[in-house]
């Protein structure tokens, strides 16, 4: 949640890190053909890391074979630092009850679901541009099997703005 934190100065610090990573769309734009497909690529295949991430971290909580307590401290302070993985252990938005049952989110490397959630929408378009531009089809199957690896992680963060971006993003690629 934005402003969950109950500071106008942490939300604006949240946000500013989001507006820091529009620039690289337009760079993606401007840059020529060659260079806009090996952006497009790293870019993606960032996403597609991320995802496998939170897959691995989704699959690994729901059938019970890694706890959540060591994803926290083995695996979350390398990537966010221990500080940031300690509190964020702490609060609640790892889980979601659906129906009564509480279920874990995916958040992979992240402190949250909900960055994840930003960063797979984010890396989407992307994702199907690399995908789109491919000339090999067996690239394109291998970009199509890495797409569906986001949309399904994007899914298991249960983050409402990541299914808002999916379906905003969705609308705008059918256009």
């Amino acid at each position: 949640a934005f402003w969950a934190e109950g500071s106008a100065a942490w939300a604006a610090r949240k946000a500013a890190v989001w507006f820091t990573l529009w620039p690289l769309t337009f760079v993606v734009a401007a840059a020529g053909d060659g260079m806009r497909e090996r952006l497009a690529r790293a870019v993606g295949v960032a996403g597609v890391g991320a995802a496998l991430a939170g897959l691995v971290f989704w699959l690994g909580m729901a059938s019970g074979a890694m706890s959540v307590a060591a994803w926290r401290d083995a695996i979350l302070p390398v990537f966010a630092g221990a500080r940031t993985a300690e509190t964020a252990g702490q609060f609640s938005s790892w889980y979601v009850n659906i129906g009564g049952a509480t279920i874990v989110r995916a958040l992979g490397v992240f402190p949250d679901p909900h960055t994840l959630g930003a960063v797979l929408v984010l890396t989407l378009p992307f994702a199907v541009f690399a995908s789109r531009h491919a000339a090999d089809p067996r690239v394109r199957r291998r970009w199509l099997v890495g797409i569906t690896a986001i949309v399904v992680a994007a899914l298991l963060t249960f983050s409402r703005s990541a299914y808002l971006g999916l379906m905003v993003g969705g609308a705008v690629m059918a256009i």
